[in-house]
């Protein structure tokens, strides 16, 4: 399964997939419970939880750890803050920006994997980074 709230996003999912019926495309915001979405083995997220506030990327973590399967594994490839304003600055130099998007915000990755622990995901951590992206992973317990 494959959600996004961009119809632009789906889109382009729907090209990449076209009749794949293992693909199950729908329309979906992170800002809504994902319960219904029903149970996973993985959960991928790519660039999309950062736009969430706070509080609900803490409850997104709390309702992923609930929807994984015993020792199921959550991913999340993320923008996350930096240690610094100059590296910071340096980052959105590396990819071209001179500003953050309006609609970011960005949390550091020891904060994340910290809220990813609480939400009852083991083994949390940042396996990848590069300035100011991170992959995050953690684990439901088996």
């Amino acid at each position: 399964m494959a959600v996004d709230r961009s119809e632009a996003m789906l889109a382009h999912a729907r090209e990449r997939f076209g009749d794949d019926r293992r693909v199950d495309l729908r329309t979906w915001d992170l800002d809504d419970p994902i319960g219904p979405l029903g149970t996973f083995d993985v959960v991928v997220s790519g660039f999309a939880i950062h736009h969430l506030d706070d509080a609900r990327k803490q409850a997104l973590f709390a309702e992923i750890a609930a929807q994984l399967e015993p020792g199921g594994t959550f991913l999340n490839l993320e923008v996350v803050a930096s240690g610094s304003e100059r590296r910071h600055a340096d980052f959105l130099t590396a990819i071209g920006r001179t500003a953050d998007d309006p609609e970011d915000r960005l949390v550091s990755v020891e904060e994340q994997v910290r809220w990813m622990s609480e939400a009852g995901l083991v083994d949390a951590d940042c396996v990848w980074r590069w300035r100011g992206f991170a992959l995050l992973v953690g684990d439901a317990p088996r």
